[in-house]
């Protein structure tokens, strides 16, 4: 058996930072915590002794003892039987934005992405993980909104995106009044006879609230709106290849095709 000349240093503490500045430990801790209790001069007596002796504050432990954890967790929903490489690009997009918008507000991310029942966790905040929980993703996991309702009806501090239900916080595009800047823009490059592909009836509400903005707005122009053309397909991307070859074996006539989804416009291409 050998051992080693070298001990580990033992770790700096708030006592030992007590000690050099010639204070109680709990001033240390106001001090440094930024309480109007404290003289500057000794706030500043207490900086420099915890610089001298490199003591760094535990601002996570500080923060749990507030009450804080200074984290927010996101939650990404994926499709059961899928991993994270099948997730939509456009959540991955999201998923940075909101990384960024709580770095912005001093936050840390704390990300999870979830698919299958027996990974659904949301209780971040009751475990004191997190301040808040924000749910992005599929809404095809029926599942997981299952889930993730309950946790926000007893749980609270969670937000949604896009949810497919009303009963929460959420945030969701407009996509009535997408679908009917899309169908504008159409118009305006001399499309009259406009297609829209995707099902209305999906799990997915915006493409029912897409198709209505189209509706609207092809009445608005007084073109002809037509029935919504559903195809199948594994996935966004195959149904969208299956629509094109849908309205090419119908022998349709179009001059403007809008997709209910980025993934089935580049399927169509």
């Amino acid at each position: 058996m050998s051992s080693s000349d070298k001990t580990r240093p033992r770790p700096v503490t708030s006592i030992d930072v007590a000690e050099r500045a010639g204070v109680s430990q709990s001033t240390v801790s106001r001090a440094l915590s930024g309480s109007e209790t404290i003289t500057e001069a000794t706030r500043r007596r207490v900086e420099l002794a915890a610089e001298e002796l490199g003591y760094q504050v535990n601002a996570r432990a500080a923060g749990l003892r507030r009450g804080e954890t200074g984290t927010i967790a996101i939650v990404v929903i994926g499709r059961d039987g899928q991993g994270p490489a099948a997730i939509n690009p456009f959540y991955y997009s999201l998923l940075g934005s909101t990384c960024a918008a709580a770095a912005e507000r001093g936050y840390e991310a704390l990300v999870s992405f979830q698919a299958q029942p027996e990974e659904f966790f949301g209780h971040y905040v009751a475990r004191r993980q997190a301040d808040g929980v924000v749910v992005i993703g599929t809404a095809t996991n029926q599942a997981a909104w299952d889930y993730f309702t309950a946790c926000a009806k007893t749980a609270g501090r969670m937000a949604f995106w896009g949810s497919p239900f009303d009963d929460s916080v959420w945030v969701r595009s407009d996509n009535r009044d997408g679908g009917r800047l899309a169908v504008e823009r159409l118009v305006e490059g001399g499309a009259q006879h406009i297609v829209f592909v995707g099902d209305p009836a999906s799990s997915q509400r915006q493409f029912r609230e897409r198709y209505e903005g189209y509706l609207a707005a092809m009445e608005a122009v007084g073109l002809k709106a037509g029935e919504a053309v559903v195809s199948s397909g594994a996935d966004r991307v195959s149904q969208g290849r299956n629509a094109i070859a849908q309205l090419g074996d119908a022998d349709a006539r179009f001059d403007g095709l809008f997709f209910a989804c980025d993934a089935m416009a580049l399927g169509a291409l």
